[in-house]
């Protein structure tokens, strides 16, 4: 009796190029983790301990979004997983980088398609401890092959922090001292980011940008 017989095949996240490990996103469960900074962790070599990411033995990387060296981290944070096509993890950069860099990680966007305006709003909210609060918006429009984007962030949150520390001494007598700490933080934060990219061409593509926070 003849049994039928499934075959299924997957295609690797990460492949070995000349440049480093490159892995895909788009189409892939990475796409559906939330940020980039959920993705940093699950490519190969990429340690991410509580937001810190480092490349093993490498140290910090310098991060490059389509190219471009990303100034601030709060950009590579913000930027959701369903918008990446690939990422590139670079080990040993080439001389066109500087000498004192140890490491990069490499981030190609998903080309946009269609013209016209798109608004993006997440907003979580949760409790530890206390209620905390964070939103984020981002707006764009697009006509032909320019893209003029905002985007704005606000985040409140309490956290308390406590600790006792017992300390025994025996001299002629014994003596027990406690100490017992607690401290409250408030953190409130709103950055905001306005600019334009133009892309022709996968070669030619160029913008600017500013931001606050």
């Amino acid at each position: 009796q003849l049994r039928e017989v499934v075959v299924r095949a997957t295609r690797p996240l990460a492949k070995l190029n000349s440049e480093g490990f490159v892995t895909e996103v788009k189409g892939t469960v990475l796409e559906k983790l939330g940020f980039a900074k959920d993705i940093m962790g699950m490519l190969p070599g990429v340690l991410n301990n509580n937001g810190s990411i480092e490349v093993f033995g490498k140290g910090k990387p310098v991060f490059y979004i389509n190219g471009r060296i990303v100034r601030n981290n709060i950009e590579v944070e913000q930027l959701k997983a369903n918008q990446i096509d690939k990422i590139t993890v670079i080990t040993n950069p080439s001389s066109r980088y500087a000498s004192t860099v140890g490491s990069i990680i490499k981030i190609t966007t998903i080309k946009k398609v269609g013209d016209g305006f798109s608004f993006d709003n997440i907003a979580t909210f949760g409790c530890r401890n206390y209620m905390y609060g964070k939103d984020n918006l981002d707006l764009n429009y697009r006509i032909d092959n320019l893209d003029v984007f905002g985007t704005l962030g606000f985040e409140k949150g309490k956290n308390t922090n406590s600790s006792k520390n017992v300390q025994n001494s025996w001299l002629s007598s014994h003596h027990q001292q406690n100490t017992t700490m607690k401290s409250t933080q408030h953190s409130k934060l709103i950055d905001g980011k306005w600019g334009f990219d133009f892309s022709s061409s996968p070669k030619l593509s160029f913008g600017a940008f500013y931001q606050i926070s």
